[in-house]
């Protein structure tokens, strides 16, 4: 376990997939981010689904499904999937996902110590709901003001 907030898995993989693609991932202690891009059905959403399980599995004493773990056990994941639409509410996808990111920016602010390293945020497919240049925009200005409240 580290003891800083960092992640390092060697050989990550989905624990429900018969024969599963393995990833290294590291982000430092000096990183705030990491991208991770590739073609369509290339693996990313099951990559970054493969490490919100590894941190939840720690929290719960589980084998983190990897040949090598460091995880730091962040007090909070937030985990934004590529499909946030919600009919009850009447929300289109795009709707929906700036209410749930200003909701995580909302608690950020108001939390200061979710906002202090102890969160591990993994978005997938972030704004996909819209044109891509709307798209580059919105998601600039939200890991801005994440940068800002030190996520």
């Amino acid at each position: 376990m580290a003891s800083t907030p960092s992640l390092l898995l060697q050989g990550l993989f989905h624990p429900l997939l018969a024969n599963p693609v393995t990833n290294d991932i590291t982000l430092s202690t000096t990183e705030h981010g990491l991208i991770i891009s590739g073609p369509n059905t290339g693996g990313k959403s099951v990559a970054l689904k493969a490490i919100a399980i590894a941190h939840l599995f720690l929290h719960f004493g589980l084998f983190i499904p990897a040949t090598h773990a460091c995880i730091y056990p962040f007090d909070h994941l937030y985990f934004f999937g590529n499909d946030q639409q919600d009919l009850s509410q009447g929300l289109s996808s795009f709707s929906a996902e700036v209410k749930n990111y200003l909701h995580l920016l909302s608690e950020l602010t108001l939390l200061p110590s979710v906002a202090a390293g102890n969160s591990l945020i993994i978005i997938d497919e972030i704004f996909s709901s819209t044109s891509s240049e709307e798209a580059s925009a919105l998601a600039i200005s939200l890991f801005s003001e994440l940068k800002k409240l030190g996520s």
